[in-house]
């Protein structure tokens, strides 16, 4: 593999409005394989901290590695590889370690039979995964402090902003755009909570052939994780998905967020009703005077993709004994396409919120007489929950 194929790699997705760029590449087929690399290599290298494996079998460079899902020499092994010989494999033996391993063997001989031994393919792709997931988190933990502090911004600019509420897309009473931002930021607050509560989830996969823990000491395990940077959970979970289902659930719910924050702006953004505006609006290719919405239309469309991908997951609960047959397969799949899509959605919606102005004389002609209640002091409540809290655990102590 070159630094060509790496380009060509990353922008396989250049055209997709649902793939936010920097969780995109990183679930790219050349940065899923390194990341298994990583793991195998660690799993090597936390044999010989344990002295379970002698420190001949792997070379002095892979075991100084910091971050072995990531580490310039990784990368080396990842470049040697073939990565059309590890899709093959793929599709003889359903899944990629048994030809990855075969290649990893040419690339470390002094490993021997220690390369691997006490692993099953899912010890493997599962903790590979959960390490991607980490680092799609970080990105989409950024996206959403952004999105958060524009919210809150807005909120606080147009604290007494009145406008026209709607209930059922008709005219009800007076509200403010301060508390419509409110709303949207109370929503963001949760979002930040949701992300460190699954974050609390990711764990590495460890067990074995059949979830026993055979071939697996505790000490070499707990090794693994550290030098993963991922907690040892106290059971196996080949056979209980729970972890992944939370993940779904909470990305398809940030998503949605995102996609009802872009649905309020395409809303007001209509031209009979132009109470707020898209200042950096797209093109029409049958229209050229015609402006769009475009970033909030994307953030709709990235979220539907979210929620296709979340409901494929959840449908995948169902477990058969220790290891599923054709549902855990999905996974690889569906969770990458909902990381990619999350991000996307709140990124595009991002941008909306960050280009957004709001013209408060349009929504001062449509508000009515009456008072907007306590409006006011509900935007500095989800202005200062924001501002002050810190992200919410839910009461769950993280069990890895």
């Amino acid at each position: 593999m070159t630094a060509a194929d790496d380009a060509e790699d990353a922008a396989d997705t250049g055209l997709s409005v649902a793939a936010e760029p920097a969780i995109a590449t990183a679930w790219s087929p050349t940065t899923r394989l390194r990341r298994l690399v990583g793991v195998e290599v660690a799993w090597l290298s936390a044999g010989v901290d344990v002295g379970e494996v002698p420190s001949t079998a792997v070379p002095d460079e892979l075991l100084a590695v910091d971050d072995p899902m990531t580490g310039l020499v990784i990368d080396d092994m990842v470049h040697a590889l073939d990565l059309d010989a590890v899709h093959d494999g793929l599709l003889a033996d359903a899944t990629p370690v048994i030809a990855l391993v075969a290649q990893l063997r040419r690339l470390l001989p002094a490993a021997g039979d220690h390369l691997h031994a006490g692993l099953t393919s899912q010890d493997v792709i599962d903790t590979a995964m959960m390490g991607g997931v980490a680092r799609a988190l970080d990105r989409l933990d950024a996206l959403v402090g952004a999105a958060g502090d524009r919210c809150a911004d807005l909120a606080t600019t147009h604290r007494d902003s009145r406008m026209r509420g709607r209930t059922l897309l008709q005219p009800g009473r007076t509200t403010t755009f301060g508390l419509r931002a409110a709303v949207w930021l109370d929503g963001v607050t949760g979002d930040r909570d949701r992300l460190a509560r699954v974050r609390g989830r990711l764990a590495v996969s460890w067990g074995g052939a059949v979830g026993t823990g055979a071939d697996q000491s505790p000490a070499r395990v707990e090794a693994w994780g550290r030098r993963l940077g991922l907690p040892v959970p106290p059971l196996p979970w080949h056979g209980n998905r729970d972890r992944v289902h939370d993940l779904a659930g909470a990305l398809a719910t940030i998503a949605g967020q995102a996609a009802s924050r872009s649905r309020d702006m395409v809303l007001l953004n209509q031209a009979e009703l132009g109470e707020v505006v898209d200042g950096a609006a797209g093109g029409s290719s049958a229209m050229p005077d015609k402006r769009n919405p475009a970033a909030a239309v994307q953030a709709l469309a990235a979220a539907r993709v979210a929620a296709a991908a979340a409901g494929g997951l959840l449908a995948a609960t169902e477990v058969e004994l220790e290891r599923a047959a054709g549902a855990w397969q999905a996974e690889w799949d569906l969770l990458p396409t909902l990381l990619r899509a999350t991000g996307a959605a709140v990124a595009h919606d991002l941008r909306a919120l960050e280009r957004l102005h709001v013209d408060v004389d349009a929504m001062a002609a449509r508000a009515g007489d009456d008072e907007p209640g306590r409006a006011g002091d509900l935007v500095d409540t989800a202005v200062a929950r924001w501002r002050t809290a810190a992200p919410d655990a839910g009461g769950r102590t993280p069990d890895a």
